[in-house]
């Protein structure tokens, strides 16, 4: 081989090299996204099966639930199966309406004057 041979296998190898790594470098890109992706999703579907399963236990059987949402059963049956009976509980828990607390009555002076004193007596 000349040495202008050996120059240019060099030369075509660096390439190949460089090629290769950008390459390699997207494909870690992707792979990195559909994690990202794939993470997401199992979060989604994760809360969808939680909030499906709240909804049959609020309805109070799957049937009930499927004719309120107009799902299908096997939706809810397999959400009611998938979910974390946890974060059932703590989604049931969320959607109870909050008692309210009554207010306390307006305070009363009590250096009222005589006047205010009548005016106050006579209604009630």
């Amino acid at each position: 081989m000349t040495s202008t041979t050996n120059a240019q296998e060099l030369s075509r190898l660096r390439n190949a090299r460089q090629n290769a790594a950008k390459k390699f470098a997207r494909q870690t890109k992707l792979l990195e996204q559909l994690e990202s992706t794939a993470h997401e999703l199992a979060t989604v579907t994760a809360t969808w099966n939680a909030q499906l399963a709240v909804l049959a236990q609020l309805a109070g059987s799957a049937a009930a639930a499927a004719d309120l949402s107009g799902l299908p059963k096997s939706h809810f049956g397999a959400a009611v199966k998938a979910s974390d009976t946890a974060a059932v509980n703590t989604a049931v828990e969320a959607a109870q309406p909050t008692t309210r607390r009554p207010r306390p009555p307006a305070s009363t002076s009590t250096s009222a004057t005589p006047a205010t004193q009548a005016a106050t007596a006579g209604t009630t």
